[in-house]
């Protein structure tokens, strides 16, 4: 039998030398060596993982167009499934540099699964000068990329040749107008071709060679309502002399190539 002396006592209660604190440090070493193993499996897991299966792991929600798809195959080619699993906004991180994308957010849907949302930039319109022609955005910057061709080209003639296509703000503002605000209206824009012209602002040239000028976007409910008026005169089948509607003056419409029209509720100035 060990006698412990009177001397050692302080020693062992400084040190902590009991049952208890000796099953905390094992259990603190036990939680170490766990994390650390399932962290280098984790490792290793990452490091032999082919990437062939990559794609099975990923789904794409968001209208996207062919340039998009394009960079975000190229983007998730070369991934490693379970990295992006583990980090799903180092993927997001990489789609959102592709041009075309505005926003995008990767969750993780199932056992390695992730769903990507992709919100691309959207374009107001098309601007043509000459054989120049380039996708415009909402603040009128002009977007490199290939992008659906379902929005409305707007052509300008000018008497000049630029090197590069230049988008009048006022212009395009006008046309988002009248597709966000105006929804009822749409008719008067079917079958139609936008144009600008510097002295005269945004033109509408219906398919019979009539146009109407609306100049800009000033005032585009009241000149719509004119234009409403005038509409069935003006889509009749061309006559000799194309009719134009000048639509930039206060409760006035100026009509050219015409004479006789009808003007009830409308004061109409023919030329």
């Amino acid at each position: 039998m060990i006698r412990l002396a009177s001397a050692m006592l302080p020693v062992i209660r400084r040190y902590k030398i009991v049952r208890t604190d000796l099953t905390k440090a094992n259990f603190r070493i036990l939680v170490i060596r766990v994390v650390t193993t399932t962290l280098t499996m984790v490792l290793v897991c990452a490091l032999i993982q082919p990437t062939s299966a990559a794609s099975n792991t990923i789904l794409i929600e968001g209208r996207t167009n062919q340039y998009t798809d394009e960079a975000i195959a190229e983007t998730t080619t070369l991934r490693n499934p379970i990295i992006d699993f583990i980090f799903p906004a180092q993927l997001a991180a990489k789609i959102q540099r592709i041009p075309t994308v505005e926003s995008t957010h990767v969750t993780r849907s199932g056992f390695m699964q992730l769903t990507i949302q992709i919100e691309e930039y959207k374009p107001v319109a098309y601007w043509q000068t000459g054989t120049k022609r380039a996708a415009i955005g909402s603040s009128g910057q002009i977007m490199e990329y290939f992008v659906p061709n379902d929005n409305p080209t707007i052509i300008e003639f000018s008497s000049d040749n630029p090197s590069e296509v230049t988008p009048n703000h006022d212009a395009l503002y006008a046309v988002q107008i009248l597709q966000n605000q105006f929804p009822e209206m749409t008719h008067l824009l079917a079958d139609t071709t936008l144009l600008f012209i510097k002295d005269k602002g945004l033109i509408v040239r219906l398919s019979n060679g009539n146009q109407v000028i609306l100049g800009d976007s000033s005032n585009l409910e009241e000149k719509l309502q004119l234009w409403e008026i005038v509409h069935y005169e003006i889509s009749k089948p061309a006559q000799s002399k194309p009719i134009e509607v000048d639509l930039r003056f206060k409760n006035k419409a100026l009509v050219r190539g015409i004479t006789a029209i009808d003007t009830s509720g409308l004061e109409i100035a023919a030329r």
